[in-house]
């Protein structure tokens, strides 16, 4: 995907405003996606702001030249904290003017509209089916469903992580959309060469091949199996 479309004519650099993810620091999925995206970016003629949440502030950080943390207040129960977040980081971005408000996950995403609505062009990433999460009650559920319907109708780009968020979103809402998928950073050729650990005398004693799953190991994402000889 080509941001270029929404850098200014002026000449100054693209000025990108990140809602939706904890905090720069934090432990998580989309908040290690955001840092790797940054460190992308922060190579090329862009100013980025991290919209962080206030009970993960971490003063310690060091952030790259052209880029910088905003932590906005947000509650500490954890049903209000994203919603609430989101809309502070939305009047945020209305006051700032960013070329691009970049959300990321179908709660967030709920702020979409009304961000269309103020004039800002909006980048939304589809990181997940979270309405599926067995932790969400019924009106949770709900306002995350809405929050995808939000991100993935009003959004001026779509990025979906899966080939299944790529198809759901495609028949669903009959949007284009960008296929991005997860990754990590490989390590340098010489670590490949480490021999690999062997499997536990447990593993090994119990009959059973060790098994080695890289991922998030959530229901919604399709993690339910596990081998007999792993349970306790």
């Amino acid at each position: 995907m080509d941001l270029s479309q929404y850098k200014p004519a002026e000449g100054r650099p693209l000025k990108v405003l990140v809602l939706g993810f904890r905090g720069p620091g934090c432990e998580g999925g989309i908040e290690r996606h955001v840092e790797e995206l940054t460190s992308q970016l922060a190579h090329s003629a862009t100013e980025i702001t991290l919209i962080g949440r206030s009970p993960y502030r971490n003063e310690r950080l060091q952030p790259k030249s052209n880029v910088q943390v905003k932590w906005l207040w947000a509650p500490r129960a954890h049903w209000l904290e994203t919603p609430v977040h989101s809309f502070v980081g939305l009047a945020y971005a209305i006051v700032q003017r960013p070329d691009v408000l970049y959300v990321h996950a179908v709660g967030p995403a709920l702020v979409t509209p009304l961000a269309r609505l103020f004039g800002l062009p909006v980048v939304v990433t589809h990181h997940g089916f979270d309405f599926n999460r067995e932790r969400w009650g019924l009106f949770a559920r709900t306002i995350l469903k809405l929050g995808e319907a939000c991100g993935m109708r009003f959004a001026n780009e779509r990025i979906v992580i899966s080939r299944e968020i790529q198809e759901h979103v495609s028949l669903r809402y009959g949007k284009s959309v960008w296929l991005i998928p997860n990754g990590v950073r490989l390590p340098d050729r010489d670590s490949w060469q480490r021999p690999c650990a062997q499997p536990s005398d447990r593993w090994r004693a119990s009959g059973c091949s060790a098994l080695q799953r890289a991922g998030n190991c959530r229901v919604e994402c399709g993690c339910r199996l596990r081998p007999p000889c792993a349970a306790t």
